[in-house]
């Protein structure tokens, strides 16, 4: 088995080879989670391809129906998210759409930006909703290339070539890809945004300049237009303290809010609207914490105790609990240098964020994937070890047992099972 890994090893450091074999599997990934999908209920969250054509909100036209109609015969399983309707009908008209109408994701413009920005040549040739649709899907794959190839770079060089191809590939087809690549949602993009900033973290750690800086910092800024994930700036801004270099964790902090700001004045200045956060003004996030002292102390004391074991109870949904328990196992094969703090702290970032929005749902908890996939991979590599002392079959049936579970769970229909957010 060794020998017969070290021969996969050996295909993934080409570097030409890693890349075809991703390619090919992701297309695979894509090909299988449009015919086997999973998704929510039938409502008004998730429709079906007729319930699309016939909701009173649809602007396709006859042609465009027609053509989802035939869609359906093969993709009979398939069902669209809801909230990507707004994504598309933005990336049609960007960003002359928020004019004059109800502009719910003001504050997260960069998906529809790269909608529109994809399907500008197909549009030359075919303009509809249906060249948008496909535009964004193709978006998906592509952040989902650049994804998996980065955090297999990452891991390669934070770890070893092993831990970083079998990290990849749990990646590659873990419950995050099988929903999110085939629906018009933000998601593709927020896996993207957390693995890409790490990787740029660490390119500037190993040799940093003031231009690194200025640079790393604008295009993590350039990301929150995608989605405010300000918990990878917390996590950066803890690194920087821990680490004694303040000055660099403020002029980061500074920097990388400038994107938002220009975003700001071309919002409130060029189109001449209002600026706000959806979130902030329909669901209160973030309001909440104004008033949580102001409660009875019972419940304040009751909101505090129970955002560990929400977060808990997120992370282990959101990674379908495998990989959890085989994380927890491998934090004690960590020997990088600080590898232990980055990864508490970096989980702590999240809690904090997750935490602060009060909104407990298992594809958040799912961002935490750049720490809980290497160390699934050595806690397993854990307990064959240990089984290995027995017999040495017994660790290959394991090896087989356990990424065979967890990629054949997280590619299941678990949306019957959970409700994953």
């Amino acid at each position: 088995m060794i020998t017969n890994f070290a021969k996969i090893e050996g295909l993934f450091g080409n570097k030409k080879a890693l890349l075809v074999i991703l390619f090919f599997l992701l297309s695979f990934q894509l090909a299988y989670s449009f015919l086997y999908p999973t998704h929510g209920p039938r409502g008004k969250a998730w429709l079906s391809l007729p319930d699309l054509i016939s909701h009173e909100k649809s602007p396709l036209d006859t042609s465009e129906g027609s053509l989802i109609t035939r869609a359906y015969v093969i993709l009979d399983n398939y069902y669209v998210n809801a909230d990507g309707g707004q994504y598309l009908i933005l990336a049609n008209n960007f960003p002359n759409h928020y004019v004059g109408n109800n502009p719910v994701i003001l504050d997260r413009p960069l998906y529809s930006f790269l909608i529109a920005t994809v399907a500008f040549l197909p549009r030359l040739f075919f303009d509809s909703y249906a060249t948008l649709f496909a535009s964004a899907v193709f978006l998906n794959f592509i952040l989902g290339f650049f994804s998996v190839t980065l955090f297999y770079y990452l891991c390669e060089k934070l770890i070893n070539s092993r831990v970083a191809i079998l990290s990849s590939l749990l990646l590659l087809f873990s419950p995050s890809f099988h929903i999110w690549m085939v629906q018009i949602m933000p998601e593709m993009l927020t896996n993207f945004m957390i693995i890409a900033t790490l990787f740029l973290l660490y390119e500037y750690v190993k040799n940093p300049s003031p231009l690194k800086l200025i640079t790393f910092s604008l295009i993590v800024g350039t990301f929150m237009l995608g989605k405010m994930l300000f918990a990878l700036s917390i996590f950066i801004l803890i690194s920087a303290f821990y680490f004694r270099r303040l000055k660099e964790g403020i002029l980061f902090l500074i920097i990388h809010l400038i994107p938002l700001a220009l975003w700001y004045l071309f919002v409130t200045k060029g189109l001449r609207m209002p600026f706000f956060v959806n979130e902030v003004t329909d669901y209160g996030v973030g309001i909440w914490l104004f008033n949580i002292f102001k409660w009875p102390w019972q419940k304040t004391a009751e909101t505090f105790l129970a955002v560990l074991p929400q977060f808990i109870s997120i992370v282990i949904y959101g990674f379908l609990l495998l990989p959890i328990i085989f994380s927890i196992i491998g934090f004690k094969k960590i020997t990088i240098r600080k590898g232990k703090f980055f990864i508490i702290s970096f989980v702590l970032s999240f809690l904090i964020l997750i935490f602060i929005t009060n909104l407990y749902f298992p594809r958040y908890g799912f961002w935490i994937y750049p720490v809980v996939y290497p160390l699934a991979v050595l806690g397993i590599e854990r307990v064959a070890e240990f089984l290995k002392k027995y017999k040495d079959w017994y660790a290959r049936a394991f090896y087989l047992i356990a990424y065979l579970s967890i990629i054949s769970i997280s590619n299941s229909d678990f949306y019957r099972i959970i409700y994953y957010g």
